[in-house]
């Protein structure tokens, strides 16, 4: 917000200093989120503090025939997501000389094919081909840019350095000074926190009936279990197995293991949440499988998806009847 502010604000200064003050919003900015709640949310504060900006949004979800296009030349700021000016720049409706600052929310993002990167790419493309071109200030905003796949500090330092490479960063700040944490925290929303302790599930059908489908599975790859499931070692052991037999063409356990891993994601999402969200997590991931024809691509793929139908109205007709008793429980 204060730096959208200050580029307007210097953008007024040098007008009134050459035109003896005759003075309009010559600069333009586009902020760049990546979901459309966040574009909503950020429209709203931006027009809150700084009223005398034209400000528009663009989301793909927006019911209009005006394309992106038209609302450059008639606004001050843009809110939109990256995919809208991803698509713009690619079917050349606008360019990036156009705008004067880019700020991209959540730039952790801007990696591989994300339309942040892409984004990046085309303004690299400008900037190399001709130093003279006059490209828009841009600034990435993250409060977690991340570590890349595997943990390591050699990992982590090399995926930040791709990072600031992607967004071709000059700097990469943080706030250290306590007079700067102090002023931040004043413009932050903090969210409300509470804390609910609940006992757990003793018995747990729920988790007995997935620990069985998981065992199987085990005993088909031969897998032996190290300690716990539901853990995050298991977890840990399940990826470490599954690279190891991609790594070594065992296509059979490598499939395994990635349906091991949605049973364990499952088990951990039960010891938080209700059973009905952890049958989700299970059944979003063979229902995306079978819209995709995989659960018949393989033997094994066949053998898995087989084996989840068999136990998955049994898992259905648990936590429904768990539900059933938290509702009766609400209801006295």
């Amino acid at each position: 917000m204060a730096i959208t502010k200050h580029c307007f604000v210097e953008s007024l200064a040098e007008q009134a200093q050459s035109n003896g003050g005759d003075v309009t919003f010559k600069r333009k900015a586009i902020f760049l989120v990546h979901r459309i709640p966040l574009l909503n949310q950020t429209y709203k504060r931006f027009k809150r503090h700084l009223p005398l900006l034209n400000i528009a949004k663009r989301s793909g979800a927006s019911m209009t025939n005006t394309g992106f296009e038209m609302l450059v030349p008639v606004n001050d700021m843009i809110i939109t997501t990256g995919g809208i000016l991803k698509n713009s720049l690619t079917e050349k409706k606008v360019t990036l000389d156009e705008f004067s600052l880019i700020i991209i929310d959540e730039c952790h993002h801007a990696m591989k094919n994300h339309p942040y990167n892409v984004i990046m790419a085309e303004y690299l493309r400008l900037k190399l081909s001709n130093p003279t071109t006059k490209l828009p200030q841009i600034i990435g905003l993250t409060a977690s840019p991340g570590s890349g796949s595997k943990s390591g500090l050699k990992t982590a330092t090399d995926h930040i350095l791709k990072l600031c490479a992607n967004m071709d960063a000059h700097m990469f700040v943080t706030v250290k000074d306590e007079k700067n944490k102090e002023s931040l925290g004043k413009v932050t929303n903090d969210p409300d926190k509470y804390t609910s302790v609940t006992d757990p599930r003793k018995p747990d059908p729920f988790k007995e009936k997935v620990e069985e489908i998981m065992v199987e599975i085990e005993k088909r790859a031969g897998l032996t279990a190290p300690g716990q499931r539901e853990t995050q070692q298991y977890e840990t052991f399940i990826m470490e197995s599954l690279n190891a037999a991609t790594s070594g063409r065992q296509h059979e356990v490598a499939k395994c293991c990635e349906h091991l891993r949605e049973y364990n994601t499952a088990l951990q999402m039960n010891s938080l949440c209700r059973m009905a969200d952890a049958l989700d997590v299970i059944e979003s991931f063979y229902n995306e499988r079978s819209a995709r024809g995989q659960h018949r691509a393989t033997d094994i793929e066949k053998w898995l998806y087989k084996l989840f139908k068999k136990s998955s109205s049994n898992l259905f007709d648990i936590s429904e009847k768990k539900k059933a008793i938290q509702i009766q429980k609400l209801s006295n």
